[in-house]
């Protein structure tokens, strides 16, 4: 049965290599590439992965880092939707490597991870512009930009959420160009396999499912027949790709019941917080991230690219999937209630990535041979490379003086333990160690046997991987108060109020980092039963802590 070709424009037509005739044949006798001009332009592949390395953090972060970092070292396996499997087996991968430094041996898979899905989008781009020039503008603006960088330079789990984007972007570029069923079942594969690492990256299968469909609707013949031929392979493609995924699954069913366990892999607790943020300040924040990703020339390319995207790809399948694909997760976590936005939105901000190549392969066509345009065009695009990297280099300290930048990056939260905006700010770690300094110092200082309460946004989860791996001052006791107000998450604030009083009664030493929020209100309803007084308990002369004060002893 025949389907009918994706359409496209005559201006993307034209921006096609030559089919192979007379006159193609012609040319390259002409002009017969020398080796290395066939090698260099693959050169930039080493790219990603030395400037990953070179801004890769070398000491523990925050909250979600050291729990990484444990599910790493025990292989831990699941399908809870905090659990994302193959960044795990990839770092306890890394941590069989002779690197005596753990967390360091951590933070590379996400340098891994986001040096292959950099490469892959300028092999993507070069395959499909035939423009080196383009892609290299393209991969190294991505690159630099703020969700990529951060994500490839500390253990988190996005950087292989970009290798399956970028790799999703890869097959529909192939199905523009021509379609054929062997790469829509690609498609449906990859789509399978994204669920091993992230259940965010379902958003494939809504794309490779929209394909199918449009697909479906722009054929002639008999679609029917098509459909259910096509339909059955696609879903066994699917189904193949999520077996790692359905094997963890059953076991947790057996484990945890069916029930438990889909709730847990779908969001678990984390429902709470699903489509609960506000709409306009949630387009408010979506629109200053992708602000923030490509601060120069480079974020007007996207607007222009956007537009040839969409004439090139004209009511072409590919075009359907794409948006699709962006809709949903721009949608969904755009109303996302947690600060850390910019995280689930970069398959979003490399799908605009790849929309601004549009518009970069014709400025290039434009200024060939102009050397003037050729110039400006350099220009914009150097300033679209360092502008990212001066801004976030410098938003912590902008950030010091009341201002628009206060609002986002400042200090106010953690000035007495470290630096969480320069943390948030900056990608570049590889010289940030003031979280792990304040780690070292919580265990020197404190006394023995003291009792640490914190949240899991602060420092308690990388004091206790310290602790439990690395054997650092096993007689502190680490507390999690449940500031998320989430069942089973730590304590409660009764839970948080007994533990006080026990400490007070007991004269046990009991610290917390801060009297902000969340433990102000709980320390305020705590008074009404008793006087409880916290007192800074240094640390350094820069840092402290505060320690309940008890009553002395007679």
């Amino acid at each position: 049965m025949e389907l009918s070709r994706p359409r496209t424009s005559k201006r993307a037509e034209a921006a096609r290599p030559p089919r192979k005739g007379a006159h193609a044949a012609k040319e390259v006798r002409a002009a017969p590439a020398s080796g290395w001009r066939r090698v260099l332009p693959w050169s930039f592949l080493a790219v990603p992965f030395l400037f990953y390395f070179t801004t890769c953090s070398r000491t523990i972060g925050l909250g979600d880092t050291a729990l990484l970092m444990v599910e790493m070292h025990d292989l831990a396996l699941s399908t809870h939707v905090d659990s994302h499997n193959l960044t795990v087996i990839l770092g306890h991968l890394l941590w069989q490597l002779p690197i005596g430094n753990h967390s360091f041996a951590s933070n590379l898979a996400s340098a891994v991870g986001g040096s292959i899905a950099v490469a892959l989008l300028y092999a993507l781009l070069y395959r499909m512009t035939s423009s080196a020039r383009a892609a290299a503008i393209t991969a190294s603006v991505t690159m630099v930009s703020h969700s990529m960088w951060w994500h490839s330079t500390i253990a988190e789990v996005y950087a292989l959420n970009a290798v399956f984007m970028v790799l999703g972007l890869w097959v529909l570029t192939s199905l523009q160009k021509h379609y054929t069923e062997r790469k829509l079942l690609v498609f449906f594969l990859l789509s399978g396999l994204a669920f091993f690492n992230h259940v965010q990256m379902g958003i494939l299968l809504a794309g490779a499912c929209t394909f199918f469909l449009v697909q479906a609707l722009q054929s002639t013949g008999k679609r029917r027949q098509w459909v259910m031929r096509t339909g059955s392979r696609c879903l066994l493609a699917f189904i193949v790709g999520f077996i790692p995924y359905l094997v963890l699954l059953m076991r947790d069913v057996a484990l945890d019941g069916f029930v438990h366990t889909v709730w847990q892999a779908s969001g678990g607790q984390f429902h709470s917080i699903m489509l609960k943020g506000d709409l306009l300040r949630g387009l408010g924040t979506t629109v200053f991230l992708t602000a923030l990703q490509f601060p120069g020339f480079y974020l007007v390319a996207i607007v222009f690219g956007i537009v040839l995207l969409a004439r090139a790809w004209r009511r072409s399948p590919s075009l359907f999937a794409l948006l699709v694909m962006f809709g949903v997760n721009t949608m969904f976590f755009m109303t996302y209630d947690t600060w850390d936005k910019f995280a689930f939105l970069l398959p979003s901000f490399l799908m605009l990535s790849f929309a601004g190549v549009f518009a970069i392969q014709w400025a290039l066509r434009r200024a060939s041979g102009r050397w003037v345009r050729g110039a400006v065009l350099a220009l914009l695009f150097a300033v679209s490379l360092a502008s990212p990297v001066y801004l976030y280099a410098h938003l912590s300290k902008w950030g010091e003086k009341p201002g628009f930048w206060h609002a986002r990056y400042n200090n106010d939260y953690t000035a007495n333990n470290y630096n969480q905006a320069e943390y948030i700010a900056n990608p570049n770690k590889r010289k940030f160690k003031e979280v792990s300094s304040f780690t070292d110092l919580m265990f020197a200082v404190l006394p023995k046997n003291a009792i640490v309460v914190d949240t899991d946004s602060r420092t308690l989860y990388p004091l206790r991987y310290l602790q439990v791996y690395e054997n650092k001052r096993p007689d502190i006791r680490m507390r999690l108060y449940n500031s998320w107000g989430f069942a089973d998450w730590g304590l409660s604030p009764e839970g948080f109020l007994q533990l006080i009083e026990g400490a007070y009664v007991h004269r046990a030493d009991l610290f917390i980092p801060t009297l902000d929020h969340p433990f102000a209100e709980i320390i305020t309803a705590a008074r009404q039963q008793r006087a409880y007084e916290f007192e800074r308990f240094p640390l350094d002369s820069k840092r402290w802590v505060y320690k309940l004060a008890v009553p002395k002893q007679n």
